[in-house]
C-alpha cells in the first residue's frame, strides 16, 4: 500500500483567511483559539485562558450555541495537553467499543436467521454456545 498524503493547512486566526472564510465555523474556531491563547499569555494559566475565552466568546456571539452546550468539554480537552499515547489510547478504546457493538450486531442478525429457520429457543442457546466455544 502507497502511502497516503494529506494537506494540512493551517487556519490560525490570521492564516489562510480564504479557506476559513468560507466556513463560519471554522472562522469562529479560529477567533476562539486566537482568545484562549490571548489571554493564556495575559494570565500564564492555560486553564484559566480557556475558561476565559469560552465566556467571552459566549457572551459575544462566537460559537455560543455550541459553547453553552459544550463548554465544560471544550475545556476538559483543550486544558489537557494530548500526547500521542493519549490519542492512542482513545482511538483503541473506540474501536474495543466499534467492534464489541458489531458482534452484537452480528450475533443479532444470527439469532434472527435462526429464528426464521424454525430453530427453538433451545436450538439457538445450543447453536451460540457451540460458536463461542469453537471460537476460543
Amino acid at each position: 500500500m502507497s502511502p497516503r498524503k494529506v494537506r494540512v493547512i493551517n487556519i490560525n486566526h490570521g492564516r489562510n483567511a480564504a479557506i476559513a472564510g468560507r466556513c463560519k465555523t471554522m472562522y469562529w474556531y479560529s477567533a476562539f483559539i486566537a482568545k484562549a491563547r490571548d489571554f493564556e499569555k495575559e494570565l500564564g494559566d492555560r486553564t484559566e485562558a480557556i475558561k476565559r475565552a469560552v465566556r467571552y466568546c459566549r457572551d459575544n456571539d462566537i460559537l455560543k450555541e455550541f459553547l453553552e452546550k459544550h463548554g465544560t468539554d471544550v475545556l476538559k480537552m483543550l486544558a489537557k495537553e494530548w500526547k500521542l499515547e493519549d490519542a492512542l489510547a482513545v482511538r483503541f478504546e473506540e474501536g474495543w467499543e466499534g467492534g464489541k457493538e458489531e458482534g452484537r450486531e452480528e450475533r443479532d442478525r444470527e439469532v434472527l436467521n435462526l429464528i426464521a429457520k424454525g430453530y427453538t429457543l433451545e436450538d439457538i442457546q445450543r447453536e451460540l454456545t457451540s460458536t463461542v466455544q469453537s471460537c476460543e
